[in-house]
C-alpha cells in the first residue's frame, strides 16, 4: 500500500484545484530476465452485469475467501476461491460497517481491516464478513491530521501524523514533507513515536486565481506497507526498501544494485506534460501554461509508475516477499517488479504484458487488478512461473 499524503490527500497523478481566496520452488532464476505472470487467470471476479466492480481499492486472500473492497458500491465483497460471490457487506453511509470512502484494505490474522478517511475510522470484519468492531483514529497534541496506514498482528495501528492538512500556497515549488510516524493501540490511543516518514515529492504553487498541487511528475514517490510485525518503506532516493520493526528500528535494507533507472528523453517529457492535461480537464488552456513550468527530472526514481493507471509501488506477500514496482508507465513500457525474498535476498523480477496492479500475493500466486479496453474492472488470480 502506498501511504497517503496527509497534507493534500493527493494520490496517483493527482491535482487539486482551489479557487482563491481560499511453497513452490523459491530458488532464484538464472540471469535477470523477468519471469512473466500467466496471461490466463485461474479465477476472475467482477466484470459482469450481475457482478460489476468499479473503483477497486484493494483485495486480499483471507482464509478460503478472496475479499475485494469495491469503492464504487462502498462494499466488501467476499468470494470463494472458485470465484462465487458468497457475501456482500457494507454500503454507503456512516453506520456500523458502512463506508463514506475506502482508502485501503488489509488482512491480519484472518481478519479484514478497512480504513475510511471520511469517517476517520478503521473497521474490522471476520473472514466471513461479520463486523467485529471499529476504532476511530484522531489526531493528538499539535497534529491536525492522523492517517492510518496499516495494522500489526496485535491490532495496533501505524499512523502518519501531520500539522498541515492542506498544502501551503505561494510561489511555485517542489518539496517533500517529513512527518512523524506514530503507533496507536487497538483502542485508538497513542502508544509511541516510531520516527519520521519522508513523503512523496509535491509540486505546488499559486497561479492567478488557481492553486495547484501535483505529485511532481517523475518525482520521488514514497510508499509504506505493514505486514506482520514489520513495516516496509520506499523513499526513492535510491533503489532501496528499508524494513523496520514495531519500535521503528531498522531490521534490514533491501538494496537493488543491479538495475539502473532509464534517462528521460524529450519525447518522454512531452508525453508527461500531455498526460497531465486530459481533454476533459476544466481550465485546460490556463493549466497548459502552468504544466509547461513544472520541472521534470532528467532521471526518474528507481520505483513507481507514471502510466494511465495508478499502480501500487510496494507490496509484501503472505510469505514475506517484497514486491517493488520498477519505474515505468512512459510510452512503450510495461510493469516489471523486483522481488526480494523474506530473507532479504534479491529473488528476481516478474513482468506483466499489460498495465495491471498487484493487490496480494503468496509464493506462487498473485491477485491482480485489471482493466480491459473499455475500462471494465476485474480482480483476477494468476500464477507466477518461477
Amino acid at each position: 500500500m502506498r501511504a497517503p499524503t496527509p497534507s493534500s490527500v493527493v494520490l496517483g497523478i493527482g491535482l487539486v484545484l482551489l479557487t482563491l481566496p481560499a511453497c513452490a520452488n523459491r530458488q532464484r532464476r538464472a540471469g535477470d530476465e523477468p519471469v512473466p505472470l500467466d496471461t490466463t487467470s485461474l479465477v476472475v471476479l467482477g466484470g459482469t452485469d450481475a457482478d460489476p466492480l468499479f473503483g477497486v481499492v484493494g483485495a486480499a486472500i483471507v482464509g478460503d475467501h478472496i475479499v475485494v473492497a469495491d469503492g464504487g458500491s462502498h462494499t466488501l465483497r467476499f468470494y470463494t476461491m472458485d470465484g462465487e460471490l458468497d457475501a456482500v457487506v457494507g454500503g454507503e453511509g456512516g453506520g456500523p460497517g458502512e463506508f463514506r470512502r475506502m482508502m485501503w484494505l488489509q488482512e491480519v490474522g484472518g481478519y479484514v481491516f478497512v480504513f475510511d478517511p471520511n469517517l476517520t475510522r478503521v473497521s474490522e470484519f471476520s473472514g466471513a464478513g461479520d463486523l467485529i468492531g471499529s476504532v476511530n483514529v484522531v489526531p493528538v497534541g499539535a497534529y491536525g491530521c492522523a492517517w492510518p496506514v496499516g495494522m500489526f498482528p496485535d491490532h495496533s495501528i501505524l499512523v502518519l501524523a501531520s500539522t498541515r492538512c492542506v498544502g501551503g500556497m505561494g510561489q511555485a515549488t517542489a518539496y517533500r514533507d517529513t512527518i512523524p510516524l506514530l503507533r496507536y493501540d487497538p483502542k485508538g490511543e497513542l502508544l509511541d513515536s516510531l520516527g519520521a516518514y519522508v513523503q512523496t515529492e509535491i509540486y505546488a504553487g499559486t497561479f492567478g486565481d488557481l492553486h495547484i498541487m501535483w505529485e511532481l511528475p517523475l518525482g520521488r514517490t514514497s510508499a509504506l506497507v505493514v505486514r506482520g510485525w514489520r513495516y516496509y518503506v520506499i523513499q526513492n532516493d535510491e533503489a532501496l526498501v528499508v524494513v523496520h520493526d514495531t519500535t521503528g528500528a531498522t531490521v534490514r535494507a533491501l538494496h537493488d544494485e543491479i538495475r539502473q533507472p532509464p534517462s528521460i528523453t524529450p519525447d518522454d517529457v512531452a508525453a508527461v506534460r500531455e498526460r497531465l492535461l486530459p481533454p476533459e480537464m476544466p481550465n485546460r488552456n490556463q493549466l497548459r501554461e502552468i504544466v509547461e513550468q513544472i520541472p521534470i527530472p532528467s532521471t526518474p526514481p528507481p520505483y513507481g509508475w507514471f502510466g494511465k493507471r495508478w499502480l501500487t509501488m510496494l507490496r509484501v506477500s503472505h510469505d514475506g516477499d517484497v514486491w517493488a514496482l520498477e519505474f515505468g508507465g512512459l510510452p512503450g513500457s510495461l510493469p516489471v517488479w523486483t522481488v526480494f525474498g523474506s530473507d532479504g535476498s534479491r529473488r528476481g523480477r516478474v513482468s506483466a504484458n499489460e498495465e495491471l496492479d498487484i493487490l496480494d500475493a503468496n509464493d506462487s500466486l498473485v491477485l491482480v487488478h485489471r482493466w480491459n479496453d473499455l475500462d471494465v474492472e476485474t480482480v483476477e488470480l494468476r500464477r507466477i512461473r518461477w
